[in-house]
């Protein structure tokens, strides 16, 4: 590693670039906002022109005022950080290269000269992927080959020149470890300056193709998952836009926790929802009120017993095979949807049952159940016409023949005349009784069709026997009917139902259209196979990218049990990337959570490798009672702000406990965090075990984790495991009484 800092022989020149660099921007600046406001003016001026309606040329110029304020608020933000990194690169038979690469591409007109490049440009590359010496990169127009021969990091902040280092490997990783060690801000940050070679495989997979990550606890897999998405933005941007994206997370809590990144990687549009927000925003009152289901809390408590018949249904009923179950039910609503018998009016028959079944099932077929009825009243309404206008013309013939047959048989006078008056009063009664029962005849005939009340189909559904279902799907079955009773009185869907029930609404009554053009699921290894499926085909089959950590399924007992449920099924083929580094913990942290997951070990899985980065042991603390506890969690709150760690968590088991310290640590006001929060704010805070799955912290203090309150089992496991791998820097464990035998034992941690 190079010399740093103002000890660095390039320093007075790097001092040099960076005002001429700073220049530029000012400059760029200055036409930008000069730019922007003439639009503006023109954007005015349309709309006054238009008199308020809303024309073409305004949306355009609008579109057009947009991306100039974008642009306005890039270099805005390059003036305060430019770059974080040069690069010297000679390609094979040309002239040598020199590349400054930061969060921002910065171009000099009228020439445009590219000043800066943007961290998502083709060339990028060189400082993610690439050692000095022979490298080679993936560009538009084909792969370019050369040598690296310089990579200097530039620490810039606040438009000055900090630091100054030249890198290779080792240095590198000092670089990474310098950037790790700081103190953790409140939520979570861009890291286009620290951005590894595995890290940077995932972020520029292929567009098109769907992707699974299994990243462990501490590899970034959150934050590389949002970089891929501002990369898919740079990639694509002649068709991908913002609005185009769809972010799932597991609660709102964790889309507040990643929000502050967002506008900071131009991705601040992406729709951002968990999947109930989704199915609420696109089905509306549709979907029947929520029913939380059993929470982690309720399912921890359960006797082995209960917890072994919960996984068995709730596993099912995630399971493609449940939704085939439902595709079974729904191809059987479709044939038996006509009514039995033809459809007659007066001595005509207009549809026989056969008719009617290839409408519905043939002719019909691309439209949902309802709207199948519906475009069936217009055949029905041709024919009933034709009908009527047979029965009019047959009563007005037989009326003439029985008059001419009256005339032939009768003389002229009044008795004929009064006779042929009743016969012609009988013909026109019978025409009005005619036309008055076509006027009643569709509604009626459409009465006969089954009610297609998507709550009531469902419940049916649920009580279908199980005759037809693979043997060894029968004993879930049986669980999963003996709900329907308990269903059909509260009127709420738990979460397992709502995937049958959406595709169940999808064939009733269809879908709103999605411009989803790629969807990027969090925190996947919670979601079940059927759930993932329901979405893509929201999405109309676009691309996702799926990332989340088998170990941390703390809801595996409902979730996956091999990302090869997705891959196939679930998302129709995708790559399997595998993300081991991890890149949050210290050594010391990561080996002692890692004992805690090899007690209970997935097959398989890959044991984490921390990046080199020392720190103190964790401490396992030992306390007579919850007062002694106190004491002890707040001597080592205030030893670690004096540190300077500003982000602290309090991990309770439950909500309970939660309170509970809170109360045992007025002084200190720590802020209980629960499910009904939906804003992360930092700080000090005390939030239930269920609730840190993908947030990080400076420093953990778990409560309690004696034998009484974490038992020896894998799901334990797997909740303790997301709670020791939560801290950056600083890890405590207070345990009143026996400790967990799930804990390792002094000398015990690799």
């Amino acid at each position: 590693m190079r010399a740093q800092g103002a000890a660095h022989p390039a320093w007075q020149a790097e001092l040099a670039h960076l005002a001429d660099t700073l220049a530029v921007v000012a400059e760029e600046s200055a036409r930008t906002e000069a730019e922007t406001a003439d639009q503006a003016r023109r954007v005015e001026t349309l709309r006054v022109e238009a008199g308020g309606i809303f024309s073409a040329d305004e949306q355009v110029a609008r579109q057009v005022l947009d991306i100039l304020r974008h642009s306005a608020h890039t270099l805005a933000l390059s003036a305060q950080r430019p770059y974080f990194t040069r690069v010297d690169f000679t390609p094979e038979g040309g002239a040598p290269q020199t590349h400054y690469i930061g969060k921002w591409g910065v171009v000099a007109r009228p020439a445009w000269r590219s000043v800066v490049v943007d961290w998502r440009s083709p060339v990028a590359n060189l400082y993610y992927a690439g050692q000095l010496g022979p490298v080679h990169y993936a560009a538009p127009d084909g792969e370019v080959r050369g040598e690296l021969t310089l990579k200097r990091h530039l620490d810039v902040e606040e438009g000055a020149l900090r630091s100054v280092f030249d890198t290779d490997l080792a240095s590198r990783d000092a670089y990474l470890q310098q950037a790790l060690a700081a103190v953790a801000p409140a939520r979570l940050r861009e890291i286009v300056s620290t951005i590894q070679a595995e890290q940077n495989l995932v972020i520029r997979h292929p567009p098109g193709q769907s992707l699974v990550v299994q990243g462990v606890a501490g590899s970034g897999k959150t934050t590389i998952a949002l970089h891929r998405v501002a990369w898919l933005l740079y990639a694509l941007q002649d068709r991908l836009a913002p609005e185009h994206l769809l972010i799932l997370a597991p609660s709102p809590l964790f889309l507040d926790y990643i929000s502050a990144v967002l506008p900071d990687l131009g991705v601040e549009r992406a729709r951002q929802r968990t999947l109930r927000g989704l199915l609420d925003e696109v089905l509306g009152k549709a979907l029947p009120r929520p029913d939380p289901g059993e929470s982690l809390q309720d399912v921890l408590a359960m006797p082995p017993a209960d917890r072994s018949a919960l996984a068995l249904r709730l596993r099912y009923m995630g399971s493609l095979r449940f939704r085939d179950a439902m595709l079974a039910y729904i191809r059987g609503l479709e044939e038996n949807l006509a009514p039995p018998g033809a459809l007659t009016f007066g001595p005509v028959t207009l549809f026989t049952q056969a008719d009617l079944h290839r409408l519905l099932t043939r002719d019909l077929a691309g439209f949902p159940l309802r709207r199948r009825l519906a475009e069936l009243q217009k055949p029905l309404k041709r024919a009933l016409a034709q009908a009527l206008g047979q029965v009019e013309a047959w009563l007005r013939k037989e009326c003439d023949r029985r008059a001419d047959a009256l005339a032939g048989a009768m003389p002229d006078g009044p008795e004929r005349q009064a006779r042929m008056a009743r016969l012609y009063a009988s013909r026109d009664a019978r025409l009005a009784e005619a036309r008055a029962e076509a006027k009643r005849f569709v509604p009626q005939a459409m009465a006969r069709f089954a009610a297609l009340d998507p709550f009531a189909l469902y419940l049916a559904f649920l009580r279908t026997p199980a005759d037809a279902l693979p043997a060894a799907d029968r004993a879930a079955w049986a669980l999963v009917c003996r709900r329907a009773d308990a269903l059909a009185r509260a009127k709420r869907l738990p979460p397992e139902d709502v995937p049958a029930f959406c595709l169940l609404l999808r064939a009733i009554a269809g879908w709103p259209r999605q411009d989803i053009r790629h969807a990027v699921i969090d925190e996947a290894q919670d979601w079940s196979p059927f759930e993932v499926w329901l979405v893509r085909e929201l999405a109309g089959h676009a691309p996702f990218t799926v990332v989340g950590d088998l170990m941390q399924g703390i809801h595996g007992y409902r979730g996956l049990a091999d990302w090869d449920e997705l891959r196939g099924g679930a998302l129709g083929g995708a790559d399997l990337a595998r993300l081991v580094t991890s890149y949050r913990n210290t050594v010391e942290i990561m080996a002692f959570a890692a004992a805690v997951a090899a007690r209970h070990a997935l097959p398989g899985q890959a044991r984490p490798r921390p990046v080199l980065r020392h720190g103190p042991a964790p401490q396992i603390v030992a306390c007579a009672d919850a007062t002694a506890r106190d004491a002890a969690a707040a001597a080592r709150i205030r030893a670690w702000q004096a540190e300077g760690f500003r982000s602290i968590a309090l991990i309770g088991r439950d909500e309970a406990e939660c309170r509970a310290l809170c109360r045992g640590l007025p002084e200190l006001a720590p802020r209980l965090v629960t499910q009904k929060d939906t804003a992360f704010s930092g700080g000090l805070v005390a939030l239930p075990a269920a609730l840190v799955k993908g947030l990080e912290f400076d420093a953990v203090l778990l409560a309690d984790v004696s034998a009484d309150r974490w038992a020896d089992d894998a799901l334990e496991a797997r909740l303790l495991y997301v709670c020791l791998t939560r801290p950056l820097h600083r890890l405590a464990c207070c345990h009143i009484g026996p400790p967990s035998a799930l804990l390792p034992r002094e000398g015990t941690v690799p």
